[in-house]
């Protein structure tokens, strides 16, 4: 299925806010995170629901759940999410940044520069990553694995980082 551009922001959005709070979302905290207006929201909310792609529930305390389907339909397992923290590192201190929920890691080459990268899934808002910055993500657990890199390119649209690996250790 082909999702509108505002579509997949509102779907990824939904998923961002949804990991972090643990319970329904409501059409102003979606349109506070694009800066749109809540009609606007509920109106496309209600074409992901006929794709079967987002629940609600009624009431003060109600609001909008990504579907199974939303998670498998935009890239995402909602139970295989590795647990692992992600720091900015500056001057050498690590500073952590909430709110992001690592996916998954892709180990790849990046055959220009000759060297091992990765491509970082993430539920969460990556803005605060910015090109250059050096990442820390993990210990990811149970593994223990920390990959240390510099991130060479962001995609809001399908929430991957893509990252230039400078480090990766067991931290046991």
């Amino acid at each position: 299925m082909k999702l509108s551009l505002i579509d997949r922001k509102i779907s990824y959005t939904l998923l961002d806010i949804y990991c972090n709070k643990k319970a329904p979302v409501s059409a102003d905290e979606i349109a506070g995170a694009l800066d749109k207006h809540p009609g606007t929201i509920r109106n496309r909310i209600s074409v992901l629901r006929n794709l079967g792609l987002v629940d609600s529930t009624p009431g003060p305390k109600g609001g909008y759940i990504p579907t199974a389907k939303a998670y498998t339909d935009l890239g995402f397992s909602e139970e295989s999410a590795i647990s692992a923290n992600i720091s900015k590192i500056i001057d050498g201190k690590e500073i952590r940044i909430e709110n992001i929920n690592v996916q998954s890691i892709e180990i790849v080459g990046i055959a220009y520069l000759k060297r091992c990268g990765a491509r970082v899934k993430v539920i969460g808002n990556t803005k605060e990553i910015k090109n250059e910055d050096v990442i820390k993500i993990g210990p990811i657990q149970p593994s223990g694995l920390v990959v240390v890199g510099k991130v060479m390119g962001r995609d809001d649209v399908r929430h991957q980082l893509i990252i230039e690996i400078s480090n990766m250790r067991l931290d046991i």
